[in-house]
């Protein structure tokens, strides 16, 4: 459906209800009524060339971009813009985008905002089930070897400091065409139980890479959230940046360290 036919659509629900209704009458509306945020203000730019090592730009307005047209890659002095035609006029667009959901804010409010989520999460390391990770030899060895990690600084990590995550990468087609095929990357607490763990409403996504194919480097997509999970645990064990390949169903696990039980 349009975006004009949505507003005429919303337009005429309106009208159907008694006088004074508060029921939203246009697109807008319903986004403030329903306090969803604007995806543009996640856009970020990036160089993805196969011969780049990778390199993100910080957010950028769209009213500023023809004040950065002539932006480069400091790595590999790529275009950061391009120009392309949209219903015969000239337009500028960046060579290489995707929308980043900010892990930390999903960690924050999707995660750790959510009372059931906190429940599932304390109930995870408080009674461990078999095959769980707060159950196995690694959460043992973890902590046990980050006892007293912050005694420098006066404190020290208990049993529920420690923490999984995992990255979860596949494809889809929204419209079931190829030319809207999506890459997604979402974020799941591995920490919880085999049962919890597995349940979409304890996944969220935390990029999405629009298509029509996969990027041919895959690295700068990825270079601000794991940058997020380095500085958001006072102490990080063996973080690499990985080759994740979109597409294909794959995960991998980010652990860390946090401040408190309160945090991933």
């Amino acid at each position: 459906m349009s975006r004009e036919s949505m507003n005429r659509l919303l337009k005429f629900l309106a009208l159907l209800l008694p006088k004074g209704s508060l029921f939203p009458s246009s697109i807008a509306l319903l986004k403030a009524a329903l306090e969803i945020k604007d995806w543009r203000g996640y856009e970020r730019h990036v160089c993805s060339r196969s011969n780049c090592k990778g390199h993100y730009w910080g957010y950028l307005p769209k009213r500023a971009w023809k004040l950065h047209k002539h932006d480069k890659c400091p790595l590999c002095k790529g275009d950061r813009f391009m120009c392309i035609y949209q219903s015969g006029k000239k337009e500028l667009a960046p060579v290489s985008w995707y929308i980043d959901l900010k892990a930390e804010e999903v960690i924050k409010e999707d995660f750790m905002g959510d009372p059931v989520f906190v429940d599932t999460y304390e109930r995870a390391s408080r009674d461990p089930e078999d095959g769980s990770y707060y159950g196995s030899p690694e959460h043992i060895r973890r902590r046990d070897a980050y006892d007293g990690a912050r005694l420098d600084s006066g404190g020290g990590f208990d049993a529920k400091s420690t923490g999984h995550n995992e990255l979860l990468t596949d494809a889809g087609q929204p419209y079931k065409s190829v030319q809207h095929s999506t890459n997604l990357v979402a974020l799941r607490c591995s920490s919880l139980s085999p049962f919890d763990k597995c349940k979409s409403l304890n996944m969220h996504p935390i990029i999405i890479v629009p298509g029509s194919s996969q990027p041919a480097n895959q690295r700068p997509f990825l270079l601000r959230t794991f940058s997020v999970f380095q500085n958001f645990g006072l102490v990080s064990e063996g973080l690499i940046l990985p080759r994740l390949d979109f597409g294909k169903e794959s995960y991998m696990v980010l652990s860390n360290v946090a401040e408190s039980s309160t945090a991933v």
